[in-house]
């Protein structure tokens, strides 16, 4: 059944993605729109909703267009946090009510991510943060892919803390991102020029990097006995340890079990 229920969170993903590839900005006015409101209240530059162009800001001169609607995140953000977390429910009617709130978290998390994103590459490029070694479109991709990766990690992080699991795995989160940014467009015949070779290039790196940092962060982090481990031997020594009970573990003589780090 999870088997099932994961090939549909993909071909929901799949769908979306071929209607935001082809969609107007009227269409994605539902991301658009949210979208230009909160780099508003970051920024303080007015967006006007013109047809067939999106939320254009003159003093900015900047346009948040169907190109720029994060459709691409809320894809990724779903299909990682649909397909990582149905296994931590146990009925098809929970696992169903989680695809529905991955679904929610994902969209929530795509209009801050992506209003994080054009607000800090704007500032980033009104001031000449990586002049002049970076032009105006590497400023934007290279901080919409840092901010992208962060919020991915962040919302999985905090999925992972919600739902009580022990670990944090990050590889999931990555592997959609680099399936959906890189394999994607090259399945559907992108054109493999020098724009696609730099941004490749910037994603391989990045989640290169993300995912060495993060391995060697796991090795170092000391496992803890949590409440909501998936070890059903641990989840007993720790239900008897808090009743006060004792018993002797495997090979190590009369030892009391005592709540602590599992090594």
């Amino acid at each position: 059944m999870i088997a099932g229920l994961g090939a549909l969170v993909l071909a929901l993903a799949y769908v979306f993605k071929r209607f935001a590839s082809h969609a107007s900005a009227s269409e994605l006015d539902f991301l658009l729109a949210p979208t230009a409101a909160l780099v508003r209240a970051v920024t303080g530059h007015e967006f006007v909703a013109e047809s067939g162009a999106g939320y254009v800001s003159r003093e900015a001169h900047l346009i948040i267009a169907p190109a720029c609607s994060g459709a691409n995140f809320a894809i990724v953000a779903f299909a990682s946090l649909g397909i990582g977390f149905l296994g931590r429910f146990s009925s098809l009617r929970a696992r169903f009510a989680w695809l529905f709130a991955a679904a929610a978290l994902a969209y929530f998390a795509t209009l801050f991510a992506n209003a994080a994103r054009i607000s800090l590459a704007l500032g980033a490029e009104r001031n000449h943060v990586f002049s002049p070694w970076l032009s105006g479109a590497a400023v934007h991709r290279a901080v919409g892919v840092g901010i992208y990766l962060g919020a991915l990690l962040a919302l999985h992080g905090a999925v992972t803390l919600m739902l009580g699991r022990q670990r944090f795995g990050a590889n999931l989160p990555l592997i959609c991102y680099v399936l959906l940014t890189l394999v994607t467009p090259v399945l559907g015949g992108a054109y493999l020029g020098p724009k696609f070779i730099s941004h490749a290039a910037v994603v391989l790196g990045a989640t290169t990097v993300t995912g060495g940092v993060l391995w060697l962060l796991r090795g170092r982090v000391p496992r803890r006995v949590e409440r909501g481990s998936d070890d059903p031997r641990v989840r007993r020594r720790v239900a008897l340890a808090r009743r006060g009970g004792e018993r002797s573990l495997p090979r190590q003589g009369n030892a009391a079990l005592v709540p602590g780090p599992v090594t």
